[in-house]
């Protein structure tokens, strides 16, 4: 029996978030405290499916409303990590997919953590903190967020206190924008992807997607 799309994709990002591997400890040296990476435009793909909703490759997509991301910001201060992710624009509406952006990260010592923000109960959006270990969410008072639709970001601020006060942290940038706005056909229903640190599609937390070292302020 063919799985529903909707399970389909709950499954997928489950299995993202599994597998830090050993090899990370042989990480860049680390830079300065705060980062800024472009990431090229039009480097969305599509999930492609075929018509029983299994995934069957690749395709690229250019860049669709809510799916492009051009740079991130990171900086690791006293008291919290933040991003700021720049989409090339962000758009909310019956006819707009929403969108799920995560930082997963890695850090000197200590459990790898997932950052998420994600828009398909609001537009205002839902953050949470997850464990990228086990998947299970990890309390964070003081993790919040901000959606900014005229400057076309997605700024989350983290407490290093939810990551057991790192020296440095290593980071990836994933963002996500589902086919699923109210007035979007079965025909017009698509899956974006974009690394926001490359032109891939790839989303494992392993050195190819991981940014160099961001020290504490």
């Amino acid at each position: 029996m063919a799985r529903s799309r909707p399970a389909l994709r709950v499954a997928a990002l489950a299995a993202l978030g599994v597998g830090l591997v050993a090899c990370l400890s042989f990480a860049p040296a680390a830079v300065a405290e705060t980062q800024h990476t472009d990431d090229a435009t039009g480097d969305v793909w599509e999930q492609l499916r075929d018509e029983e909703g299994y995934e069957i490759g690749w395709g690229h997509a250019g860049s669709p409303d809510n799916a492009d991301v051009i740079a991130t910001d990171a900086r690791h201060g006293a008291h919290q990590i933040t991003f700021t992710v720049h989409v090339a624009d962000l758009a909310r509406g019956p006819q707009h997919d929403p969108f799920i952006t995560q930082e997963r990260m890695v850090f000197d010592h200590g459990p790898g953590v997932t950052a998420e923000v994600h828009t398909r109960l609001s537009w205002r959006g839902q953050s949470f903190l997850f464990s990228s270990v086990t998947g299970n969410r990890v309390r964070c008072p003081g993790l919040r967020h901000e959606i900014d639709y005229e400057a076309d970001t997605v700024t989350v601020w983290v407490p290093r206190s939810c990551a057991h006060h790192p020296r440095w942290v290593r980071y990836s940038e994933i963002h996500f924008a589902f086919g699923g706005g109210s007035t979007t056909t079965p025909e017009d229903d698509h899956d974006y992807y974009d690394n926001g640190l490359n032109t891939t599609h790839h989303r494992r937390v392993n050195e190819a997607n991981l940014s160099p070292r961001l020290l504490r302020d």
